[in-house]
């Protein structure tokens, strides 16, 4: 819960540097140092300090699993900026608006690791990808980043409808949108449960372009 709540703040806090800040290596630095405290307070969680205690506990489950591959995504995160920082700068304006989205990117990737629910798991596909679409667009100048940006959108709202009809059959078969079904011995899943599972399974292939769902991949 310490990183889902930061990472937002610093996404906003980030909106607002770019007016305030001028020079684009103090937007850089002001990054960094976000990520390092967002990969400090995720590491502090794992070790029992929770800063937000929000009872999400239908919701959200922040076992040092998914904690651990919280750690896992934002050290990774971390060492992307401090390698291509300097080169994004080269690209356009709106610097700060990029380390904006990249925070919010993380407060999606929080959402899907410790999911509970679909519900929280489509939020938190959708937080990932939409500021992904935007920055695939972001060089407007760029005719192929254009075409890459609409035909990933495009591609990724149909993925999203596949995604929530399969939630929707799913509910329809079990009446809940948990993730953890106790089927008794003698009881088989139905058809509506097993078409379900197949629309969730075709529309994650996509979002994690999976053969043969990877076709809008090299473009961007």
């Amino acid at each position: 819960m310490n990183v889902l709540i930061l990472s937002a703040v610093l996404g906003v806090v980030m909106m607002f540097s770019g007016i305030l800040l001028k020079s684009k290596a103090a937007l850089r630095n002001v990054a960094i140092t976000g990520m390092v405290l967002l990969l400090l307070v995720n590491i502090l969680e794992m070790c029992g300090t929770v800063f937000f205690r929000i009872n999400a506990a239908d919701m959200l489950g922040f076992d040092r699993f998914s904690l651990l591959f919280n750690t896992t995504a934002i050290a990774a995160t971390l060492i992307y900026l401090l390698l291509s920082a300097r080169d994004i700068e080269k690209v356009g304006v709106n610097y700060a608006e990029y380390f904006a989205l990249i925070f919010f990117i993380i407060c999606g990737i929080t959402l899907s690791i410790s999911f509970k629910s679909l519900l929280i798991l489509f939020l938190g596909i959708e937080i990932i990808s939409i500021p992904l679409y935007i920055l695939t667009g972001s060089d407007k100048r760029n005719l192929k980043s254009n075409e890459a940006s609409l035909k990933y959108f495009l591609m990724g709202s149909f993925s999203t409808g596949l995604m929530l009809m399969g939630i929707a059959l799913l509910y329809g078969a079990t009446g809940t949108f948990q993730t953890v079904l106790r089927l008794g011995p003698d009881q088989l899943p139905t058809p509506m449960m097993l078409g379900g599972m197949l629309l969730l399974m075709f529309s994650m292939s996509f979002k994690v372009s999976l053969a043969p769902f990877h076709f809008w991949t090299p473009d961007v």
